[in-house]
């Protein structure tokens, strides 16, 4: 048995190396939080026999990381997308030799890292994780860029001369398919280049507000950073969560929502098609805030002005 553990000695260190990480990460957390840090959401699982259609859709967000999703998409980047596909598939059969050679010959970080692949992959299903965005499963991309240049180049230990065997056509044809890929990928990149730049996010908002002289008011979660972020404070959004209006305290202070110091007078309302951009709970704003003194409509945005602290009236906040 102790020759046993002897020769595992690495690999045992390694598990005991992760614990104490996850035990070290877990005092650190608290410790933070009692000293008025950041709080930690947890990422609860919400996996049941209904939720599996959902859930599965939202394994999407894998294609969107590696730049291969062509839903909406026409010309040259509807063609970069499906290129970037090819990095998506070789992903793919990076796996799949993984899995062939896992008990046979594989090095313990190609294990590491398709099993990391694999578990990133599960948990993203049967989590909470999936409605938050691809940003949840990104480390993918890189593990498996990693686990593809190790898993598709000269097999671990052969000979060389045994790789000069190798049906030569194959190796050109092979080469010859990433260089079109290659082409393609920097033609996309040309295309994105000589492109006219967009306007940044929300700046038509921010430019209004600053000109009608309206400095402290309510908005969705994009809609508060972004235009507080573009006017250096001048013009300050705080953010409020859409299904209850409360206070949104990710990545804020409770400070922020005090009646007692701060005073907002108006909501940013977003009509925008999309996850991040729609935000118009209007009978909410209804039930809290009553009707407005003032409405203004330009684009897709509204800003909605009282002449009264809306602060007074948010319901309690939630702790994130």
């Amino acid at each position: 048995m102790s020759r046993a553990l002897a020769v595992r000695r690495y690999e045992l260190s390694l598990i005991a190396a992760a614990a104490a990480a996850a035990g070290l990460a877990w005092v650190a957390e608290r410790v933070l939080r009692a000293l008025g840090g950041y709080v930690l959401s947890p990422v609860p699982f919400t996996f049941t026999l209904h939720d599996i259609p959902a859930n599965l859709h939202s394994l999407w967000a894998v294609p969107q990381i590696f730049g291969a999703d062509y839903r909406g998409l026409a010309g040259g980047p509807y063609y970069t997308a499906l290129l970037h596909m090819v990095s998506l598939a070789l992903v793919g059969l990076a796996l799949l030799v993984l899995a062939w050679r896992f008990f046979a010959g594989a090095a313990l970080v190609d294990q590491v890292l398709g099993v990391a692949i694999v578990l990133n992959l599960v948990l993203f299903v049967v989590t909470s994780a999936g409605s938050e965005g691809p940003h949840e499963i990104a480390v993918v991309a890189p593990f498996g860029a990693a686990l593809t240049a190790r898993m598709l180049t000269r097999p671990p230990g052969a000979p060389a001369r045994a790789q000069s065997t190798l049906t030569r056509q194959t190796r050109v044809a092979a080469y010859g398919a990433g260089l079109v890929v290659l082409l393609g990928y920097l033609g996309g990149l040309a295309h994105d280049v000589v492109q006219p730049a967009s306007p940044p996010a929300f700046a038509r908002v921010a430019s209004w507000l600053q000109a009608h002289h309206l400095t402290y008011g309510l908005g969705g979660y994009w809609e508060s950073s972004i235009v507080t972020v573009q006017t250096g404070g001048q013009v300050t959004v705080r953010a409020l969560l859409k299904p209850t209006l409360k206070p949104d305290l990710w990545l804020a202070k409770p400070a922020w929502y005090d009646a007692a110091t701060q005073r907002a007078d108006f909501v940013v309302l977003s009509s925008t098609p999309g996850f991040t951009n729609n935000w118009e709970p209007r009978a909410l704003i209804s039930k809290y805030f009553g009707r407005p003194a003032h409405v203004y409509n330009f684009g897709p945005y509204t800003v909605m002005v009282w002449d009264k602290n809306l602060l007074a009236s948010l319901p309690p906040p939630r702790e994130h």
